[in-house]
């Protein structure tokens, strides 16, 4: 089971939290999650990802910058054979 939990941000605004549970998610594998409204590109976008491997819990928190999720950006992601934005 993964679980994310996602928010944009910058000093004077905050989004609501989203919350997605994906039962299941295969190793090297992905899923949509959301569509990101093009209002929310100019805030941060903060996705924590949470998931069992094993017995034990992770997290993982991914922030996309402001302005940085933009057509421009895009680039072939080898792994899903898919053009993307990967997060710092």
């Amino acid at each position: 089971m993964v679980v994310v939990v996602s928010q944009g941000f910058s000093e004077t605004k905050k989004t609501s939290l989203l919350r997605k549970k994906l039962a299941v998610l295969p190793a090297n594998s992905f899923a949509k999650v959301e569509f990101i409204q093009p209002d929310l590109f100019p805030l941060n976008n903060r996705f924590q990802v949470t998931f069992f491997q094993g017995n034990m819990l992770y997290e993982k928190t991914f922030t996309f910058k402001a302005n940085t999720i933009k057509e421009g950006a895009l680039r072939m992601i080898k792994t899903l054979n898919k053009k993307g934005i990967l997060a710092k």
